[in-house]
């Protein structure tokens, strides 16, 4: 490789090696990154003229950045990093090189597919020949069965065959076209419509024998909108006609037919050349087909059962390959000695708590107690719905730590939540005369260097802050314990990073984000689990309301008398500015017309993300100490603010909203001793989904049922966000309705690794080298496998 080309990675490395610095979270806000990356794609093509192997590579690279996309930026980064990996490893000579396809050939390079459809498949996630196989049907249809004319139903997915009459084109205004033809049979016709389609007149003439796909509708007269079609005789498609035909999901660009040939060509020539990740006791055990076969009945399934059985099999593949490397990271963990922090109760017996702990409460903190003082280093996940008293729990874990003499740090991901612990730390610790500072990006700098200062040299044992905390200059001199709260806002590099600021310490993380049990167990199984599930007594809880949008006025009727008997509330809105892309209601000015129309005499504060920090600070800080009565914001309110003396929370456009967001704002009111109420608006008609949530959020105030139920109508990826877990959706999914492969998933893993714990046997081969692939990164898995 010559010393051009070597600048040109070592240039495009710098991205990809923020992006793991950063655990691939809050790359949406670079700019730019795209077009750069293309540009050294192509500069690194140019220089490599001669190099045929690093010219596509190069291509490959360029392939992967086609547009502007900050939401697919870490995905593309993380891929971009593998093939610059390959790109510096020296060729296979070509000898040697016998296939002509392999798992990481560029799907460009597949006959019919080229640069701009590889771009289209780059935003669906697919670059690569094996991507490609990873791509799985959205569903099928069955076009072995040759619906009669006269036998179609409204409604129903049919494949008909007839002979064409008459076919028309009509050019319609601002060219838009539609082609209409009429298909009859022995026993009916039915129409099918193209719409902007006019290459089909030319292909479909009079008299010619169709056969076409689509669902049957009806306007005026049967029909099929924009139907898959074939001409008989004349070059039918055999992946598109015929059998169970698979369905994809598209993007621009791309069409069925382009994509089944795509796929055709990647199971023919790799399918059975991929390596078996499953060991052979698991196969025997499990009587699952082998990869290749479980990938050809997946996308061309011989029969639905079939492709059921192909499902399950690589489902269980991904839930396997998972649980192996969450029992190796936590039995990693397990080897290492720890930080053992045995404290004697002289700081805790000084507090003075206003109220009893829960039954729940006490059982968390003797579970974290005992972790504390084990050889080995605690990895404990802390989950409790909004308002349980998690951070009472953390701060009791914390005195512990401090009482051992050792440091403990809490990290929120926001300045806001880590200002509100701090404030609930200093009045929690008071009693017991020990310090707690606050860092975060606004500390001004001498403070900073004092608390640095204090955490070098080992004379301030307590700190909250935010990913400040992370920063090089941040040292401890003996970091007992570090919380993280609010955890699924973190990457889990991290979590690592703040613990890598003591010699392997304790970690606690927590979350008020109610996770279904079999869920966390899977996404969070190398942590150990603990439930608050008891709520502290003597508040009066929150009503909740649904309102239809024109009924608006009775919640800001309610929210009024709230405020003359002296207590405040919130009005929640989607958006920051109005658009006239939507009609959605925005913050800044409904903040102005509720000020001027509807509370003239009330004080209104407003928030919102893309406020400085220091305003934004202040606004919340004014409505903490009850200088502001209504906050108007965005859900940047959704965590962090603890306000007893808020009642009412109004949330408008509430349908744009999940379960579990609408829940966790929900959790904002309801946290003193006055009854409180939320009030949910929305348009008079909504989605069935939106009305199925919000069905589901006046019916329970239960944050664990409503996680249930958030998971039936999102689905596990979307609920725990997509780079929390790593895992496909279709293998979430089985979380839901197949929960007995998981457990059947976590029971064989554990049986490998009993066997050979270190996955060093011949037979573990494949096993071994697709947990360093796929999760090796995420888990932090270096050293283990």
């Amino acid at each position: 490789m010559n010393e051009n080309v070597s600048q040109i990675i070592a240039k495009m490395r710098r991205p990809t090696a923020l992006a793991v610095a950063f655990d691939y979270y809050g790359l949406e806000k670079l700019r730019g990154v795209e077009r750069r990356m293309r540009e050294w794609a192509a500069e690194g093509r140019a220089t490599a003229a001669r190099d045929e192997h690093v010219r596509r590579l190069f291509d490959q690279l360029a392939s992967l950045f086609p547009d502007e996309r900050p939401d697919l930026l870490a995905e593309r980064l993380e891929r971009a990093s593998r093939l610059l990996d390959e790109m510096e490893r020296p060729p296979k000579p070509a000898a040697v090189r016998k296939k002509t396809l392999d798992a990481d050939t560029n799907v460009q390079y597949l006959k019919g597919v080229g640069p701009a459809r590889a771009r289209a498949l780059a935003n669906l996630g697919v670059t690569t020949a094996r991507d490609l196989l990873h791509l799985f049907p959205r569903d099928y249809v069955d076009r072995s069965r040759v619906t009669p004319l006269g036998d179609v139903r409204v409604g129903d997915d049919v494949t008909v065959e007839g002979t064409v009459g008459e076919i028309v084109l009509e050019r319609k205004r601002r060219g838009r076209t539609l082609v209409t033809a009429l298909l009859s049979d022995d026993t009916g016709d039915i129409l099918l419509k193209w719409f902007n389609a006019p290459y089909v007149a030319d292909k479909v003439k009079a008299d010619d024998r169709v056969v076409a796909s689509g669902k049957l509708k009806f306007y005026q007269a049967p029909e099929l909108v924009n139907p898959e079609f074939d001409v008989i005789g004349r070059g039918a498609d055999a992946e598109s006609f015929g059998g169970v035909i698979p369905v994809y999901p598209l993007s621009a660009g791309l069409t069925q037919r382009a994509l089944r040939r795509a796929t055709l060509q990647a199971l023919d020539g790799l399918a059975d050349e991929l390596p078996e990740p499953l060991p052979p006791a698991v196969l025997a055990r499990t009587s699952f087909p082998p990869l290749g076969e479980a990938l050809r009945q997946i996308h061309y399934p011989d029969g639905m059962d079939e492709q059921r059985r192909a499902r399950r099999r690589l489902s269980f593949e991904h839930l396997y390959l998972m649980e192996c490397g969450l029992l190796l990271k936590k039995r990693q963990g397990l080897a290492q000695a720890g930080v053992r922090v045995q404290g004697d109760g002289s700081l805790r017996g000084r507090l003075e708590l206003p109220f009893e702990l829960t039954g729940a409460q006490r059982k968390a903190l003797a579970a974290i107690d005992d972790d504390l003082a084990a050889s080995w280093p605690m990895r404990r996940l802390l989950q409790g719905d909004v308002g349980s008293g998690k951070t009472v729990v953390a701060l009791e874990a914390m005195l512990a730590a401090a009482e051992a003499g050792f440091q403990a740090a809490l990290m929120a991901p926001t300045e806001i939540l880590a200002r509100q612990h701090w404030y609930t730390a200093s009045a929690f610790l008071a009693p017991a005369g020990i310090a707690c500072e606050l860092l975060a990006a606004t500390t001004p700098a001498a403070d900073r260097e004092r608390i640095l200062a204090g955490l070098a040299d080992g004379t301030l044992q307590l700190v909250v802050g935010t990913h400040a905390l992370l920063e090089d200059d941040v040292r401890f001199k003996s970091l007992g314990l570090a919380v993280v709260d609010e955890q699924h806002r973190f990457g889990v590099g991290q979590r690592q990073r703040l613990a890598a600021k003591g010699a392997n310490p304790n970690v606690l993380v927590m979350t008020a984000t109610p996770i279904p049990r079999t869920l966390a167990l899977c996404v969070y199984g190398d942590l150990e689990l603990t439930v608050i599930d008891e709520m502290p007594a003597g508040r009066p809880g929150t009503t909740t309301t649904v309102l239809a949008e024109k009924r608006v006025s009775e919640a800001f009727e309610l929210l009024g008398r709230e405020v003359a008997a002296g207590r405040q509330g919130f009005v929640v809105y989607p958006v920051i500015e109005e658009s006239e892309a939507n009609a959605l209601k925005a913050a800044t000015a409904m903040a102005e017309k509720l000020a001027d129309e509807v509370f003239p005499d009330y004080r209104i504060g407003l928030v919102h993300g893309r406020l400085p920090a220091d305003e934004r600070e202040a606004t919340m800080t004014a409505f903490c100490g009850g200088d502001v009565d209504v906050l108007v914001a965005t859900t940047v309110v959704e965590v962090g603010l603890d306000v007893p003396n808020a009642t009412v929370m109004v949330v408008e456009h509430a349908d744009r909203y999940g379960l579990s967001q609408l829940h966790q704002l929900r959790g904002r009111v309801g946290r003193g001793e006055h009854a409180s109420h939320f009030v949910a608006v929305a348009p008079g008609k909504v989605t069935a989904e939106a009305k199925a949530r919000l069905k589901t959020l006046a019916r329970t105030s239960d944050g664990f049922e409503i996680a249930e139920a958030d998971l039936a109508i999102r689905g596990p990826g979307e609920l725990l966000g997509t780079r929390q877990h790593g895992l496909p959706d279709f293998a979430l999914q089985a979380l839901i309705h197949d929960r007995g492969l998981f457990e059947l998933a976590r029971e064989l893993a554990a049986a490998t690794l009993d066997e050979d714990e270190r996955l060093e046997r011949p037979e573990h081969t494949n096993l071994r080298e697709r947990i360093r692939a796929d999760f090796g990164r995420r888990l932090q898995l270096a050293g283990a496998v």
